[in-house]
């Protein structure tokens, strides 16, 4: 239960009562009755009003005063005339409502506040995130919408208590308690007190099931309740975070990271990090403690206490809280003259955290242990609320605690310096230098699992790590949801292809496109033996025959790398060939290279599935060292044509086109047997599980700050979404954007590997990046990365609107540079239009289709988010070119490793196709 991510561990025992303090000025007149009598009530309603008015006058002139007479005798009349059903009982009409703090509460009881992330200060404001999210609203819904609905007061109560119903964390929280607790508050919670006016505040509950429970429930006992809803579509759009502050690094993939990441606590931590924008929506608890605020001064109460949800309150507790409350504000009104007296506008109560059964509370021996984290109390005037740029359990309360200068065991924890300027160096004003008292206690009922409660270092430990734990768990069960629901995931959809197109291509067989391909797939036909890594001699210094290997600095050698390729893009134009003319010898041709390549069984020619001998260094295996016995990073490229692969089996295993001779005929068209699919899945599963796991690929391939670490993400994406994995493959698209951290400087330039040649390493790695954009668009992810920014701070920058991967777009193609050049000495000075327009004709007169197509790609996906590119003309000329498909052949793209036939590929569009799902 997202009840409050802050487990202070601050042992503070609670007195009967609390200490004198400043006052703060009375506010329990109630100032109206507002409410809509039946018309065939009216007069008797008023009757009932006027008699108890008189009345009342009488026996309260001796001891209260006249204001204070005439609102008790509202009060009492509300309730005669509510219960005669002389008011208007509860509606369920959904109105959108504004409100001004200062406005009249009505008593419609089923209301919507529909509160814009960038309200006036007439609205409620207190919903607007702080002040980093305004600079970001399209990370927040443009409405938040909340709907209200129960018997809500027609008087102004005095006090207000709302608590957040959230999401159960297991291992953390029992899921069952979150229906138990709420019954027991419900059943048990009794304060006798017309002057308090009790709220819940469901907060985005993520299983439909249990959200209809809750209602039910609020339903049952009448209370009223506002919901904050859930909306998958809204969470799917939040970005995962992989810089960290004060750190500047890649958080996803650093290998400092790495290193520290074994233990328990930093993996934690760390997977909490990453998923923080996630976490700040599904659990959103900063801000459904604001709502509560918004909420108790939409009520116009005077002192509000915005709980967790599993805060009880006994009738002892609340006595010693509203004696103490009331005791201040008579002293409010007695020094309201006297600026040297300093108006107090928050509370403290500490909580005892049960440990065993809620019974215990209404025990008449029950004595509470308040020592943990204290709920805050709230003067209606307060002008501070949570800061939500603090996720559910990332110091969510505590940041506020520190910043009314509460003292406990968090002035001793390590803070970030962007955490300490948004807290210790931002104290309010409201405190200024006065102690914040405590006043009772409040009961946290029962989590259900009692070792998690105890007050020690070590079951605060386990209680941070699990409720940790359940966050990441919660999470990443959301993110398999959106994969599911929102983009139909389905490990059988083509991912480099377009199935759409490769059907409408069937009946246009005769293109010159096609044509093409077909002759490509009847050289393929021509071949007899299949490539495997046995053709050449074992090269790995085991003398392995199967062990894919070879000598990146010794090209005169035929490696395994080369044979790989020509397997992958021979195959690829079979099954291409096979789905448009439905001729199933090329798909038993495809087969026969993919089975001996991945899976013979009857001969072993299949590659061992691992990749540590690739790219050895000949001389350094000549010498005998052990230390170059393995291959080295740039290894991981020669397994970047796996997506196409991947697709290659896809057609094979799921998409088999039906022969018109087979249905003429009765016959079956081609199919794979189940054996054969299975040996080869498993391969592909072998081949994963390696990359994934293995020392030499997490400490070369994980890591690597260059273009191959990039090339490793994309096939480790690839694999894991053949394998029906969604969650490992919307994780590793949806952090891609840290490899530009290493790969490009702040301006946007490639930094270059020693001993790289630059112009290929550089279309090479426009090439990936395009492939990048193609896979993530499919996944609405294209504007995280083009968006993706470093503050000067070192900090991640979420909405940038000329990137780091705009700017490098802008440095590498001259036509996309803005007007400037170079000197001599290499310094960059101002041109003119007319000169840039110069060099990007001279580019597409000199540049060979391939590389004209490589800079399209990645402009066309580029111009519709940096702002800065969009506004040249000759980069949108470039992105509005139309490069024709017979002057790239399967070779020419083969030097790059892109996937042959672009004319079946997915075709680019805009971002915004997201809005339309």
């Amino acid at each position: 239960m997202t009840t409050g991510g802050d487990d202070a561990g601050a042992a503070s025992a609670v007195g009967k009562g609390a200490p004198p303090a400043p006052p703060t000025p009375s506010g329990g007149v109630a100032k109206a009755v507002v409410t809509r009598a039946r018309r065939n009530g009216l007069r008797a309603a008023l009757a009932v009003i006027f008699f108890f008015g008189f009345v009342s006058l009488v026996l309260t002139a001796r001891s209260t005063s006249f204001s204070a007479a005439w609102g008790t005798s509202f009060r009492n009349a509300a309730t005669i005339a509510t219960s005669s059903g002389m008011l208007r009982k509860t509606t369920r009409t959904v109105v959108p409502l504004l409100v001004d703090s200062e406005s009249q509460f009505d008593s419609n009881a089923s209301v919507a506040l529909e509160l814009p992330s960038t309200a006036k200060t007439t609205a409620i404001t207190v919903l607007s995130a702080a002040e980093e999210l305004r600079a970001q609203p399209e990370r927040r819904p443009e409405h938040m919408l909340l709907r209200t609905t129960g018997d809500v007061r027609t008087l102004r109560p005095k006090y207000a208590l709302l608590r957040t119903i959230g999401n159960a964390l297991p291992p953390r929280h029992d899921p069952a308690r979150t229906l138990q607790n709420l019954r027991f508050i419900l059943e048990h919670e009794r304060l006798d007190d017309d002057e308090i006016a009790k709220h819940w505040v469901i907060n985005r509950i993520i299983d439909p099931t249990l959200l209809d429970q809750l209602k039910a429930l609020l339903h049952e006992f009448n209370a009223e309740f506002t919901e904050i809803p859930f909306v998958l579509h809204e969470y799917a759009q939040q970005p995962f975070r992989v810089v960290i502050e004060d750190q500047g690094v890649d958080h996803a993939h650093a290998a400092e990271v790495l290193e520290k990441g074994e233990g328990d606590w930093i993996r934690v931590l760390n997977q909490n990090e990453i998923y923080d924008l996630k976490n700040r929506y599904a659990l959103s608890v900063n801000a459904a403690r604001n709502v509560m605020l918004a909420i108790g001064r939409r009520m116009s109460a005077r002192w509000i206490l915005p709980w967790d949800q599993n805060s009880f309150l006994t009738q002892d507790a609340w006595r010693l809280i509203k004696t103490d409350l009331a005791y201040h504000d008579r002293l409010a009104v007695q020094n309201a003259d006297n600026e040297g007296v300093h108006q107090l506008k928050y509370f403290l109560s500490y909580m005892d955290r049960l440990a065993q059964e809620n019974d215990v509370v209404l025990s008449p021996n029950y004595t509470p242990n308040a020592w943990a984290e204290p709920q805050l109390i709230f003067r209606d005037d307060a002008r501070e609320q949570f800061d939500e740029r603090f996720r559910y359990g990332k110091r969510d309360k505590v940041a506020l605690l520190v910043r009314l200068n509460v003292r406990g065991v968090w002035n001793e924890w390590g803070w970030s310096s962007w955490e300490q300027q948004r807290t210790f160096m931002n104290v309010s004003s409201d405190v200024d230098g006065v102690t914040v008292p405590q006043t009772g206690y409040v009961v946290r009922l029962y989590s259900g699992v009692a070792s998690f409660e105890m007050n020690d270092k070590r079951a605060a430990y386990w209680r941070e790590l699990k409720r940790g734990e359940g966050v990441v768990r919660v999470l990443e069960m959301l993110e398999t949801r959106v994969m599911r629901e929102v983009f139909r995931f389905s490990n059988k959809t083509l991912s480099v292809y377009s199935e759409s197109k490769l059907a409408a291509t069937r009946s246009n067989a005769s293109s010159g496109d096609v044509r093409t391909l077909v002759e490509d797939a009847e050289r393929a036909m021509r071949i007899q033996e299949p490539w495997t890594v046995t053709s050449n001699a074992a090269l790995s210094v085991f003398n392995a025959s199967q062990m894919f290997a070879n000598y990146v600095d010794k090209p005169d050698v035929t490696d395994d790398g080369a044979l790989i390729k020509h397997m992958v893009y021979n195959t690829t134009s079979l099954a291409l060939a096979w789905q448009i003319t439905r001729d199933p010898r090329y798909a038993a041709q495809a087969l026969k290279f993919v089975e001996a390549w991945c899976g013979d069984s009857n001969v072993s020619t299949a590659m061992l599935p691992l990749l540590d001998f690739a790219d050895l260094s000949f001389e350094g295996v000549q010498s005998g060292n052990p230390e170059y016995w393995t291959g080295g990073a740039s290894g991981v490229r020669h397994t970047v044509i796996l997506p196409m692969l991947l697709d290659t089996m896809r057609m094979l295993f799921f998409h088999a086109p039906e022969s018109p001779a087979a249905v003429d005929e009765g016959k079956a068209s081609f199919r794979v047997p189940n054996a054969t699919r299975t040996q080869l899945i498993s391969w592909i599963q072998e081949l994963y599980t390696h990359l994934k796991t293995s020392v030499h690929a997490r400490t070369l391939f994980h890591v690597s700050t260059s273009l191959y670490g990039l090339q490793y993400d994309l096939q480790m994406a690839a694999m894991a979404a053949f394998l029906d994995d969604p969650l490992e493959y919307r994780y590793t698209l949806g952090t891609m954007q840290g490899r530009l951290l290493t790969m490009l400087d702040s301006a946007g330039n490639l930094v270059v590997p020693i001993g790289v040649a630059k112009q290929p390493y550089m279309l090479l790695s426009l090439a990936t990046w395009g492939i990048a954009l193609d896979v993530a668009q499919q996944l609405n992810m294209t504007s995280h990365l083009l968006h993706f920014d470093m503050t000067s701070d070192g900090r991640e920058e979420t909405t940038s609107n000329n990137g780091l991967l705009c700017r490098m777009v802008e440095r590498q193609i001259p036509c996309c540079e803005r007007p400037t050049g170079e000197d001599a000495s290499g310094n960059r000075i101002p041109t003119t239009a007319e000169d840039e327009g110069g060099r990007c004709v001279k580019l597409l007169q000199d540049a060979r289709p391939v590389q004209l197509f490589i800079y399209q790609r990645i402009v066309r996906h580029a111009i519709s988010e940096c702002a800065a590119l969009k506004a040249l003309t000759s980069c949108t000329s470039l992105a509005a070119m139309e490069i024709g498909s017979e002057t790239l052949s399967a070779g020419e793209l083969s030097h790059y490793q892109l996937p042959p036939y672009p004319f079946l590929r997915h075709t680019h569009r805009s971002s915004s196709w997201f809005n339309r799902v």
